[in-house]
């Protein structure tokens, strides 16, 4: 038994949106899953020159609780799941679309440690198969 594994027996893995107990090495449990899933994607207006503009989530409950543990919980680790739901919005927004990442101040990036929208960006495109911006 590797010292992973002693520490999940001590403190079992917690959802990030409702600290309940999750399977394995989720970040979310079942139910919280089942929210994010049933929540549809928000059309809002776009800036100029963009034809439309998406959010896989409204900010609130479950997502503004996950985005809140990757953002300043410094929690990178959960882009792979966040980027999944942006990558299926991304497929419905249809062709023509485009990947793009709005950097950080200089020291919100300092503060966190990592660029959360760059991060993101890459993980769209990496479930994608494209290149990723740069």
């Amino acid at each position: 038994m590797d010292l992973s594994e002693v520490l999940r027996c001590l403190s079992p893995p917690c959802c990030v949106a409702c600290r309940s107990t999750c399977a394995g090495s989720s970040f979310l449990c079942g139910d919280c899953v089942g929210r994010l899933n049933a929540e549809p994607p928000v059309w809002g207006d776009p800036p100029p020159r963009l034809v439309q503009a998406v959010s896989s989530f409204s900010h609130e409950g479950v997502a503004a609780s996950l985005l809140r543990a990757f953002k300043f919980g410094r929690m990178p680790g959960l882009c792979p799941l966040l980027a999944g739901f942006m990558a299926e919005h991304f497929v419905a927004a249809g062709a023509g679309s485009t990947v793009v990442p709005v950097p950080p101040a200089a020291m919100r990036r300092r503060f966190r440690g990592f660029d959360p929208a760059g991060l993101l960006a890459d993980g769209v495109c990496g479930h994608l198969g494209c290149d990723p911006p740069r």
